[in-house]
Parts: structure tokens; C-alpha cells; sequence
């Protein structure tokens, strides 16, 4: 049954990412033809990143105390939401709105999709369960920028958004549709409060590294943001 779970939890997470990931370069391009600045796009995607970052602590903390799966299936709904939202926007503070409430949705279902996937893991297997999942992760962040630019190219920014959401549902559909037991920890093994987590120095390196490589992605961002805008103007 560990198995399977850790299967479903990386299927589920290669559909919804996937499908999420193609809205962030067709939101550069449509941003951009609304006319916001390069400052401004790169405000709408930090956005997204500032509210997954301020989300997942709390929303993690949710997902232990409602169960894995609400956390899980209520992020990919505000996924499809959202998603089908973007296309009736065009200012940018529309946009930044809409895509900011798209990061609480990943804050809700990352922590819940590797907690997961660590409950899943057999004794002395977690970081082998974790690479299954982040190869499933990252697989789609690869693979999802390209499938919705290609879908904008075909069909437009507007149904590329739709084909976002419609591929999110899918990944919903999935998360609902399929049942799962999940292991229970054995009785008498203590659990981690949050007290301890705060005291846990490796956590606190874990953030401090993580923090300056975020900075980067949004910088690196901004700067193609602005070179797209450039050389439109030009």
C-alpha cells in the first residue's frame, strides 16, 4: 500500500504541476501585451511565490491537523480557479491578485504532497520517496512552461489559461477519485510539534539557503520579463 500511495502522490503531483507551470510564461506574454512594465510582471510572479512562502508554514500546520488529502484537493481547486480566472483579467493588479490566491493554492498542497509521500515511505526510505516525488515535481516544472507556450502559440494566452485549468482539474479528479490508507505512525513514537521544528537548527540552514536561491528565481525572472519588453520596444 506504501507503494501505491507514493505512485498516486506522484502522479497526482506531475498532472497538477504541469499543468500549473504552463501559465507562467504565457502570464509574462500576457501581462506584457496588457501593457504592465517589466517591474510590474515581475511583481505578479513574486507574488505568487511570496504567498506560497507565507502560506506553507500555516497550511502545513492544517494538513496535519485536518488530514492530507483536504489540503491536497483544496489547493488544486483554488488551481483551477484561478487559472480560469486569469483570462478575464488584464490589469495588473488583477493579475497580481489572482495569481497571488494561485500560490496559497500551491502552499496547500505542497506541504501536504511530501508529507505524503513520507508517510508512504517505507522504514529507512524517506529521502528515496522524496526523490520520487521531486523527480515528479521537478519533471513537470520542466515540462510545463513549454507545453503552455506551445499551446499559446497555437490556440492564444486566453485557452492556454483554460487548458491550465482543465489539466489541474484533471489532477483533482485523480486526487478525489482514488483511495488511499494511509500508515499510521506506531503508537508510542512521539511526533514533532512545531516548538521543535523551530528549535532545529538544520531547518533553520534549510531556510537560509532557500531564501537567496528564491530571490534569485525572481530576479531571473524580472530580468526576462524586462528583456521581453525591450525588445518589443525595439
Amino acid at each position: 500500500m506504501a507503494v501505491s500511495t507514493l505512485a498516486f502522490v506522484c502522479l497526482v503531483t506531475f498532472v497538477h504541476y504541469t499543468a500549473a507551470q504552463m501559465r507562467g510564461p504565457v502570464l509574462t506574454l500576457y501581462a506584457d501585451a496588457h501593457g504592465a512594465t517589466a517591474t510590474a510582471i515581475g511583481l505578479i510572479l513574486g507574488a505568487h511565490m511570496a504567498a506560497a512562502a507565507a502560506g506553507s508554514i500555516p497550511l502545513g500546520r492544517v494538513s496535519d491537523v485536518w488530514g492530507r488529502r483536504p489540503l491536497l484537493l483544496g489547493g488544486m481547486a483554488i488551481g483551477v480557479v484561478t487559472s480560469l480566472l486569469l483570462p478575464l483579467a488584464g490589469r495588473p493588479a488583477s493579475l497580481l491578485t489572482i495569481y497571488a490566491i494561485a500560490g496559497l493554492g500551491v502552499a496547500a498542497f505542497t506541504p501536504s504532497a511530501l508529507s505524503l509521500a513520507g508517510d508512504a515511505a517505507p522504514r529507512g526510505r524517506i529521502a528515496y520517496a522524496y526523490g520520487w516525488y521531486s523527480t515528479a515535481h521537478y519533471g513537470a516544472i520542466g515540462i510545463g512552461p513549454f507545453v503552455g507556450g506551445l499551446v499559446a502559440e497555437w490556440w492564444g494566452y486566453r485557452l492556454a489559461f483554460v487548458a491550465s485549468g482543465v489539466g489541474i482539474a484533471f489532477a483533482l479528479a485523480i486526487g478525489a477519485a482514488v483511495p488511499l490508507r494511509i500508515r499510521q505512525p506506531a503508537a508510542g513514537v512521539p511526533g514533532v510539534t512545531f516548538a521543535d521544528i523551530r528549535r532545529n537548527l538544520d531547518v533553520w540552514a534549510g531556510w537560509v539557503v532557500a531564501a537567496p536561491l528564491s530571490f534569485s528565481a525572481a530576479g531571473s525572472a524580472s530580468v526576462a520579463s524586462l528583456s521581453l519588453s525591450v525588445n518589443r520596444q525595439t
